[in-house]
């Protein structure tokens, strides 16, 4: 997943339980890497190089959202059994980064560059620990910064 939003802050001073049937290894590893390689081109894509809280603000919005809606796409896969507890724990990670992400977006808002700071610095924690689930579960796309 891409740091872009959790870097962010340099600039002012990122399943089982889907329904259908269960995908194979090689099934659910296809269609992961691709909602990743989606998700690193959407955050991408997103525009702007803050120079304040207040500009910073909906850069973090627009890449949660983005976030969040691959983190939902994810869990829509149907993960092979054998690889479900390290796909929850996957999955997990990427959620406390999106939580992190609201919070610095939330700090951005209230003008607070200190508790800033600390969410994306977390959230960068967070994405490092997904990053390395990703690749021991074998989902390049999905392991990259």
């Amino acid at each position: 997943m891409r740091r872009l939003v959790f870097l962010a802050v340099l600039v002012v001073a990122g399943c089982g339980g889907g329904g259908g049937a269960e995908l194979t290894k090689a099934e659910f590893t296809a269609k992961a890497n691709a909602i990743c390689k989606q998700l690193s081109a959407e955050l991408d894509d997103i525009a702007g190089e803050p120079t304040s809280l207040e500009e910073l603000a909906p850069v973090l919005d627009q890449g949660l959202g983005v976030l969040e809606a691959g983190i939902e796409d994810l869990r829509d896969l149907n993960a092979p059994a054998a690889m479900d507890e390290g796909v929850e724990h996957w999955i997990g990670r990427l959620e406390v980064s999106a939580k992190l992400l609201a919070e610095a977006r939330d700090a951005a808002r209230d003008g607070d560059q200190n508790k800033v700071g600390v969410a994306l610095q977390s959230g960068d924690d967070a994405n490092t620990q997904a990053n390395g689930e990703a690749k021991r579960l074998g989902l390049a796309d999905c392991a990259e910064d």
